[in-house]
């Protein structure tokens, strides 16, 4: 039997690939459909399939061939502000797709689930930490559709007898600490990566949108998490799944401290040597003022300790990878 990784090439998922080769051992099987992922952030000698997550016929034949033991679903569309123009795209490859990929796992003997979930599924709240046990009030389509999957997961879950666990990712940045893989997005629309553009001369500016939010600054706060600290969060997950004695759970990710959007603009400009030059301009639909994870159950449970809780090192690792793929010589402090 093998783990299944669903959006192996894309950033999350290929950060957890090269995490779990170099700490653990197993058979990995990867799958992507390279619409958003590359395949060069994945080994060449590991099995891959280029195939849509949702592809029923393709992954009844892959099943078939190698049964999952495991399946950690990357694969998703995670830009809030286009799931506000486009739901119907957004319910269909974040909640359709994975109702299919489920389905079809259970017929070849799932045991073991791991689902890629979002902070977005709390919406505004007023709560300046959240909980697991929170109420979930998503205000985009996209914290609507990945809401609705962790309903489908747990139901299915209690059904079919495998397990499952929902990771509600805070906001991931930053990039493999050896400098070998990162985000390869063109359309970037996450601050962190917005700001790796300006800083080599991508982009001309940073548009901050909205200083008249009721937090320290008027701009957005968020709990920023380095991908490889995610990555290894995963593993811990797998290990639970072997002895966990209910059908699903939920674990936020994140570091239960939060920073704005003028202090990572400040913390660039501190790495970078230079000024990022923004502009303010209005809100987006569907983004909140403020949001901050209560980690304290996976760390807890899992025994997750960081070990990149710092945003200068987040900001410090985005740099480097970005001033690398695009081979721009700028300062790195």
């Amino acid at each position: 039997m093998a783990i299944f990784v669903t959006g192996a090439a894309g950033y999350v998922g290929s950060h957890f690939v090269k995490c779990f080769e170099r700490e653990t051992s197993g058979k990995l099987v990867l799958i992507d459909d390279l619409s958003r992922g590359s395949r060069r952030n994945v080994p060449k000698d590991l099995p891959f399939y280029q195939v849509d997550a949702g592809d029923t016929r393709s992954l009844a034949q892959i099943f078939a061939a190698e049964p999952p033991e495991a399946v950690l679903h990357f694969a998703a569309s995670i830009n809030v502000g286009e799931s506000v123009r486009d739901p119907l795209r957004y319910y269909r490859n974040n909640l359709v797709t994975t109702i299919n990929l489920v389905n079809t796992a259970r017929l070849y003997g799932l045991k073991h689930f791991i689902f890629s979930s979002t902070a977005a599924v709390y919406g505004a709240t007023g709560l300046t930490k959240v909980k697991e046990c929170d109420p979930t009030l998503p205000d985009s389509p996209y914290g609507q559709s990945k809401l609705m999957a962790e309903n489908v997961l747990a139901d299915a879950a209690r059904t079919y007898g495998f397990k499952a666990l929902a990771l509600r990712y805070f906001n991931v940045a930053g990039a493999d600490t050896t400098g070998v893989i990162g985000p390869r997005s063109a359309d970037a629309s996450h601050l962190i990566q917005v700001a790796c553009e300006v800083a080599v001369g991508e982009r001309e500016k940073i548009s901050v949108f909205g200083n008249d939010y009721n937090t320290r600054d008027g701009t957005g706060v968020r709990d920023y998490i380095h991908v490889d600290d995610l990555a290894r969060a995963h593993l811990g997950a797998l290990e639970l799944l072997e002895t966990m004695d209910k059908p699903f759970d939920i674990f936020n990710v994140g570091y239960g401290k939060g920073y704005s959007v003028l202090d990572v603009i400040h913390a660039f400009e501190h790495i970078s040597g230079h000024t990022l030059p923004y502009q303010i301009v209005d809100r987006r639909p569907g983004d909140l003022p403020e949001i901050i994870a209560d980690n304290r159950k996976i760390t807890e449970v899992f025994g997750w300790v960081p070990r990149h809780n710092d945003i200068f090192e987040i900001v410090k690792t985005a740099l480097n990878w970005e001033r690398k793929r695009r081979k721009k010589d700028i300062t790195i402090r």
